[in-house]
C-alpha cells in the first residue's frame, strides 16, 4: 500500500499529536488547583488559646480552648463564602490569612484582605474594609450569625447625622 511506504508513519504522527495535547493540556490542569492555606499560628490570651483550623474553604472560623484542660471553649464563623455551583469549587475557596489579637479583639485577615475584628468577650465580629478606608462602611456582626452585611453609606450618613441608630 502507498500509506505503508509514505515517509510519514501514521502511529508517529498520532504519537506526536498526543504528546503535543498533553504537553499544551497539562499546566493547565494544575493551574486550576489552589495552593494549600496558610498555616495559622494560633494566639493565647488570659488562658484560652485561640486557632484558625483553616481546612473549611467555604468559611473561615476560628475556635477558642482552654489551655488547662485542652477543651474547645467555642467555635465561631468570621466570614462565608458563596460558591457558584459553575464553576470548579476549590479555587473559590477563602481562608484565613493571618490572625493577631490586640487588647480584646482578635484581628482576622482573609486571603481576599478584608479584615475582621472579633470581640472576644461578645464575640461580635466588626469587618473593616481597608480598601475604602471609610467608617460607614463598617459592619458588625452579632455572636454566630455567619453573614456578614454592609451597612448602606447613605443609611449610615443619615443615621449619624439624625442621631437615629441604622
Amino acid at each position: 500500500m502507498i500509506a505503508d511506504k509514505h515517509p510519514i508513519n501514521r502511529v508517529g504522527v498520532t504519537r506526536l499529536l498526543l504528546t503535543l495535547a498533553a504537553l499544551v493540556l497539562l499546566p493547565s490542569l494544575g493551574l486550576s488547583k489552589r495552593t494549600a492555606p496558610a498555616t495559622i499560628a494560633p494566639v493565647t490570651q488570659e488562658g484560652i488559646r485561640y486557632i484558625a483550623p483553616n481546612d473549611d474553604g467555604r468559611r473561615g472560623y476560628i475556635e477558642a480552648w482552654d489551655i488547662q484542660t485542652n477543651k474547645k471553649r467555642w467555635e465561631l464563623t468570621v466570614f462565608t463564602n458563596h460558591i457558584d455551583p459553575n464553576l470548579e469549587e476549590d479555587v473559590q475557596w477563602v481562608f484565613i490569612e493571618s490572625m493577631s489579637l490586640r487588647d480584646s479583639m482578635l484581628i482576622v485577615t482573609s486571603e481576599s484582605g478584608k479584615t475582621y475584628h472579633v470581640d472576644l468577650k461578645t464575640k461580635a465580629i466588626t469587618q473593616s474594609d481597608l480598601a475604602k478606608s471609610q467608617p460607614s462602611k463598617t459592619a458588625t456582626q452579632r455572636h454566630d450569625m455567619p453573614e456578614v452585611e454592609k451597612a448602606d453609606a447613605s443609611t449610615q450618613l443619615n443615621a449619624n447625622l439624625f442621631g437615629a441608630s441604622a
